[in-house]
């Protein structure tokens, strides 16, 4: 197995962070084209989830997603040292 460069964690939590801002805030319109983007909620300065008028994908920000649900499995990996075999338990997020 590759060994992972020491500067791993500087260089990916910047893409970490843009992954978590695309997903959560792009979801309630994803999918959409840009001419509907343009049609339906013009350019974006706003949280588009707050906008009842228009019928969304969903309303809620936050929700469980696979994108980020396997970042967090692959930080569980990394806190444990990548062993064999991670539980359960060793791959939750404390808090």
């Amino acid at each position: 197995m590759p060994s992972i460069p020491h500067d791993y964690a500087n260089v990916s939590m910047p893409a970490f962070w843009g992954k978590l801002i695309g997903v959560y805030l792009g979801r309630p319109f994803e999918g959409w084209t840009y001419e509907r983007i343009m049609q339906e909620l013009r350019p974006i300065n706003f949280y588009v989830n707050e906008r009842r008028d228009v019928a969304l994908r969903s309303h809620h920000l936050v929700v469980t997603v696979d994108d980020v649900s396997v970042l967090c499995f692959r930080a569980g990996l990394a806190d444990h040292g990548f062993p064999k075999h991670l539980t359960s338990q060793q791959s939750e997020i404390p808090g």
